[in-house]
């Protein structure tokens, strides 16, 4: 587990520009969606993993609006908004960008996340 932090916090390191990984690595003060999926559940980036061009990437269906506030695009207009705004990492196979998604929280340690401020409700983008 110990390498798989180090691992993802390197990658999280090389992306450090892109909105959803600063939300990643400072979670205590990103906004938080709430009711997304039904009463009572809550995200900031619900990780989705793809193929493109026979590479991998990863890439939020919770994205952070212009305006500060969250929304939750379906998987495929997620994939679409990542490809067309930059928000994404690249991986060299969807296995590693697989592997990512699912691994990605363990640079919390396993603790839990405080949320701050007001839950932000769930809007289309445009």
């Amino acid at each position: 587990m110990a390498d798989d932090v180090g691992k993802v916090t390197k990658i999280l390191e090389d992306n450090k520009n892109l909105n959803f990984v600063q939300r990643i690595m400072k979670p205590d003060t990103s906004p938080v969606l709430v009711d997304y999926a039904g009463p009572g559940t809550h995200g900031t980036h619900l990780m989705s993993s793809g193929e493109m061009g026979g590479k991998g990437i990863v890439y939020p269906e919770i994205v952070q609006k212009p305006d500060g506030n969250l929304t939750r695009l379906g998987r495929r207009e997620a994939m679409d908004h990542a490809v067309k705004t930059g928000e994404h990492i690249k991986f060299d196979t969807p296995k590693e960008a697989e592997w990512f998604g699912q691994n990605y929280k363990n640079v919390w340690g396993g603790q839990p996340v405080r949320n701050v401020g007001e839950p932000i409700k769930t809007e289309k983008l445009p």
